[in-house]
């Protein structure tokens, strides 16, 4: 089995629309770093250390442990090193909104992550809508959510994370609204 087919498997038993967007689209290449794992470029900006990026995304989930989130949502999946490092660490519940097709299916196809994916609560969002309608599905509006994005999805998506980090809110909003609601009508 390939690593885009078990890549597949894991993800597409969670949403098998996933995997519909990615049949003709172009992907990014891979390239191998210098400690190992992999790196790209994408519109001339590295998303990953060029060296070392295990030990950058083992850096990035130690800063969010120290926030202690219920539920971290990653805006960008990039080669998953964050992904990894997060689940290595005890995050479980962790969804990943992933803005380009491109970037989603060079990394799947050359880097093995369907065991962050075979955890119950890790999911993979391609549309913004399925993104939400995934907060408001496995979260609740007691949870301490913890939106996280790296520079380089920062500088290469600023409106889709503008758009993803509001939208998000409103749905975490919405959630505790109806918490209250359901409180004080009994």
């Amino acid at each position: 089995m390939t690593v885009f087919e078990r890549n597949r498997r894991n993800i597409a038993s969670k949403d098998p629309a996933v995997f519909a967007c990615l049949e003709n689209c172009r992907s990014v290449e891979i390239e191998d770093a210098k400690a190992g794992g992999g790196t790209f470029s994408h519109n001339g900006i590295y998303f990953h250390s060029r060296y070392n990026p295990a030990t950058e995304a083992d850096v990035q989930a130690v800063e969010m442990a120290g926030k202690k989130p219920d539920w971290v949502f990653l805006f960008g999946l990039g080669c998953g090193h964050l992904l990894s490092a997060l689940v290595q660490k005890g995050f479980k519940k962790v969804i990943v909104f992933e803005p380009s097709t491109e970037i989603l299916k060079g990394v799947l196809e050359k880097i093995d992550l369907s065991s962050a994916f075979d955890e119950e609560k890790v999911f993979l969002a391609i549309d913004m809508h399925s993104a939400i309608e995934r907060l408001r599905g496995e979260t609740e509006g007691f949870d301490n959510l913890l939106v996280y994005s790296t520079a380089p999805y920062k500088s290469v998506f600023p409106k889709e994370l503008s758009d993803f980090t509001n939208r998000i809110h409103n749905a975490h909003i919405t959630n505790q609204v109806g918490i209250k609601t359901d409180m004080k009508s009994r």
